[in-house]
């Protein structure tokens, strides 16, 4: 029987049956047992890994020190197969579609026992949609809502991939809503807010900029996401932001070599930062927030400046302030979503603030992330 047969017939909450199992296994209630006719050493060390790494690596990220404000001691991990740990262009679409498949199950059970999802961009999610869509319809209790994260990038990646249009796509797919009424657009919105050109002759002004900042967060799909800002009009009605609102928040990460995705070269650059200076500064990235080594000094605060144009105000502190909410019994909380082994850095340093309830990642990264514990 599947999670969901079980909860009905006993008629609790689908959540309450994983909960349980993975309880049992951990008191050695239960256990598995594979038929190892057909199979090969590697794919047993694979099947292996997969059982019993994401309990080892749970242990470890639970014992490693943890951020003052961090919210989450101890994120839960799943661990799925993407088929390979191949990086070449080729290899890596695979292995998203192969991840996508293989976390749909389990994130799309998440999304149906939400209320308010707030997405976020890049190929990682796009994958997990695209397998969602592929499968048997959700049952959700409710319509729900869903809203992105992340303003749109001006530069790549493809908008079918922003944070958006993911979100659009969900309302379709769980809420079968053709008209996406559950869904909010942040039509308008760029990633960052604009910053005044140097040169005069090559962008806005300083007063030119604080009048474009002011427009964007007069925009509806901005208030409704985030809220009323200071220095605009205050909502017309008395509901909280989205933002404030999600039990769910599916989020994703990159890399040092590659901080702001494949567009944030140009970012860097206008802030002053090189990228071989960037990666002696940062671990990566979370949804365009750019977390900085622990410890190493930005004497000029250009980190500082780039994070504090991010249109998503305080994000950290709403990842966690999600997170609480799911410690506290109230949703499942941020999920940080990625695979590859070149991100076992930034995935160290967002358990470490307690960022993320939940961490859906490959086997790739789990064997690197437990090499670093």
């Amino acid at each position: 029987m599947t999670n969901k047969d079980i909860a009905r017939d006993l008629k609790i909450s689908a959540s309450a049956v994983t909960k349980v199992i993975q309880e049992c296994f951990a008191e050695g209630r239960l256990r598995l047992v594979f038929n190892r006719d057909g199979l090969s050493a590697q794919q047993l060390d694979l099947l292996h890994t997969m059982v019993t790494g994401a309990a080892d690596l749970r242990r470890r990220l639970a014992e490693m020190p943890k951020d003052p404000e961090a919210v989450i001691k101890d994120p839960e991990v799943r661990v799925f197969d993407s088929g390979s740990a191949d990086t070449t262009p080729t290899a890596w679409a695979s292995r998203l579609e192969t991840f996508g498949r293989a976390a749909a199950p389990y994130l799309g059970d998440l999304i149906s026992n939400s209320r308010v999802v707030g997405t976020s961009w890049g190929e990682t999610f796009a994958s997990v949609v695209r397998a969602l869509a592929e499968r048997p319809p959700l049952r959700a209790k409710r319509p729900i809502q869903f809203f992105g994260l992340c303003g749109e990038m001006l530069q790549g990646p493809p908008r079918k991939v922003s944070a958006s249009s993911l979100a659009h796509q969900l309302d379709l797919i769980v809420n079968g809503d053709p008209a996406h009424a559950h869904s909010y657009w942040l039509a308008g919105v760029p990633s960052r807010l604009p910053e005044a050109a140097r040169n005069k002759q090559e962008g806005l002004t300083a007063e030119e900029c604080e009048a474009v900042r002011h427009y964007i967060r007069l925009l509806p799909g901005y208030r409704k996401v985030f809220g009323a800002q200071p220095g605009s009009p205050p909502l017309k009605d008395s509901e909280a932001p989205l933002i404030d609102r999600a039990d769910l928040i599916l989020t994703s990460c990159g890399p040092k070599e590659r901080p702001l995705g494949y567009g944030g070269v140009q970012e860097l650059h206008a802030a002053g930062l090189s990228i071989s200076e960037a990666r002696r500064l940062l671990v990566g990235d979370i949804s365009g927030y750019l977390l900085k080594i622990p410890g190493v000094k930005d004497r000029e605060g250009r980190v500082e400046a780039i994070n504090e144009r991010l249109v998503s105000p305080d994000l950290p502190g709403k990842l966690r302030a999600c997170s609480k909410r799911a410690r506290d019994g109230r949703g499942a909380g941020t999920v940080l979503c990625c695979i590859g082994a070149n991100k076992a850095e930034t995935v160290l340093e967002i358990t470490r603030l307690g960022l993320a309830a939940k961490l859906v990642i490959d086997l790739d990264l789990a064997g690197e992330l437990l090499r670093r514990l």
